[in-house]
């Protein structure tokens, strides 16, 4: 087929010598003829190629269930050959223990027999060792009795001889008694003579302690009366104070600048947190600085602060989140922490 397209085209595409296009040799009706033969070629090849195709696919279908067929049946067969093993397997097993069993009832008898004849051996030796006890303790016992009366006659020179050097040893240590008490007599009254002086001491060391505790807790309660009282008017001055800024908010007026030098006296209790977060406020207000952190005699804390320039200290503090009221007296702060 090829062949014919081939020769088909070498004459469709045959040119003159002058490069001009040649006239086909062969009618318009045979070139149409010879396509038809050339298609109806291919479709032949097509046809018998896809024959040969299924064909060869029947074959392999065949083959693999041939193959499927085969691998069932040596299955089958292997099966069957481990079924026999196994059950050959299980008869030498049953064998085994049969002869197991025989030879653990022949053992058992054996030893059985084996103890029978060894218990009569320790009979028989348990006799022989019960005569031989009885006759070392009759030997035992009478070397005993002798050894007894030896130990008695050397007992008694020995007591004789020991009570003999006892009763020099008591006299000796009778001396030495008087003597030794003589001397821890003396050394009595010098020690009842120094521990009178320590009392005395101790005394006067704790007379002393009475009058300071007296003195510290006269003080302390002087304290704590102060602090109360201050606390009192803290109270009414904050009353005061709030009654003041409410009419002073309704009017309108300014507000009240420090300069220099402020003292921020907060009244007791103090929370520590609360403190903290109060001084971290102070630090980061701008143009006021920290001079002096300190406590004070009635339990409260005492702040310096220096404004470098006019600062509404007041109102800044009133404003402050830790501040319960605060209120101004002299040139100095008053406030109570929340």
């Amino acid at each position: 087929m090829s062949d014919i397209i081939s020769e088909n085209d070498n004459v469709n595409n045959k040119t003159s010598d002058d490069g001009s296009s040649a006239q086909p040799k062969v009618p318009k009706e045979k070139a149409l003829r010879t396509t038809r033969e050339a298609e109806k070629i291919t479709s032949k090849e097509a046809k018998k190629f896809a024959k040969k195709k299924a064909k060869r696919k029947a074959i392999e279908t065949k083959q693999a269930i041939k193959r499927e067929k085969e691998a069932k049946e040596q299955a089958k067969v292997e099966a069957e050959e481990a079924r026999k093993e196994a059950k050959k397997q299980a008869k030498v097993d049953a064998e085994e223990a049969r002869k197991a069993k025989k030879l653990a009832e022949e053992k058992a008898k054996r030893d059985a027999k084996e103890a029978k004849e060894q218990a009569k051996v320790d009979a028989e030796e348990a006799r022989k060792a019960k005569k031989l006890a009885e006759e070392k303790a009759k030997r035992d016992a009478k070397e005993a009795k002798e050894q007894a009366k030896v130990e008695a006659e050397e007992k008694t020179k020995r007591e004789a001889k020991e009570a003999k050097e006892q009763a020099k040893r008591e006299a000796k240590e009778a001396k030495e008694k008087v003597k030794k008490e003589a001397e821890e007599s003396r050394k009595t009254k010098k020690l009842a003579e120094e521990k009178a002086n320590m009392e005395a001491a101790e005394a006067r060391e704790r007379a002393k302690r009475k009058a300071i505790e007296a003195e510290d807790k006269t003080k302390r309660e002087a304290a704590e009366v102060k602090v109360q009282t201050d606390k009192e008017a803290f109270e009414i001055n904050i009353t005061a104070n709030s009654e003041t800024v409410k009419k002073k908010k309704t009017k309108n007026t300014k507000q009240l600048f420090y300069k220099g030098e402020v003292k921020l006296l907060i009244m007791p209790p103090v929370d520590s947190k609360d403190l903290k977060e109060l001084e971290d406020g102070l630090r980061n207000t701008k143009g006021l600085k920290i001079l002096l952190i300190g406590g004070t005699a009635d339990g409260g804390i005492q702040i310096v602060v220096s404004a470098l320039k006019p600062i509404p200290i007041l109102n800044a503090l009133k404003e402050t989140p830790q501040v319960k009221d605060a209120f101004g007296k002299d040139d100095a702060i008053y406030i109570s922490l929340k």
